[in-house]
């Protein structure tokens, strides 16, 4: 019988143990959750800033081109400054495959550059969780 009560004292030890971690595992899901949905409001708000912020910097270029303004200087000692910059689109597959169409003249050739070259990129692995 004293074996049953030892047997017993264990079986209540583990399930206490289980049941904190249980506790745990909930309140780390919970504060996930929150920290989640702060963020899901934190996104939307930087989207509506950045759509505020373009829509203020076009018309803020429309107004600088027009009266031939290049800069404004500021109350802060700070300045808004107006430049243009050309910048290239990205590689894609698309676009090695127009470029390298003119260097090659057999089609399977092209088709093995390109794939060699997509196979060569770097690949990263990350853990996500995410909630749907």
């Amino acid at each position: 019988m004293t074996l049953k009560t030892n047997s017993n004292k264990y079986k209540i030890k583990i399930i206490i143990k289980l049941m904190a971690e249980d506790e745990k595992l909930k309140d780390v899901v919970t504060n996930w959750i929150a920290i989640d949905e702060k963020i899901k409001n934190l996104s939307q708000e930087i989207k509506q800033a950045r759509i505020d912020h373009k829509l203020a910097t076009t018309a803020l270029v429309s107004i600088m081109q027009s009266k031939d303004i290049s800069g404004l200087q500021l109350n802060n000692n700070s300045r808004l400054i107006y430049s243009t910059k050309t910048i290239k689109s990205p590689l894609s597959k698309k676009v090695l495959l127009t470029g390298l169409a003119e260097y090659f003249e057999d089609e399977d050739e092209l088709k093995k550059a390109i794939e060699n070259i997509l196979n060569k990129r770097s690949e990263k692995t990350m853990d996500k969780i995410e909630r749907k």
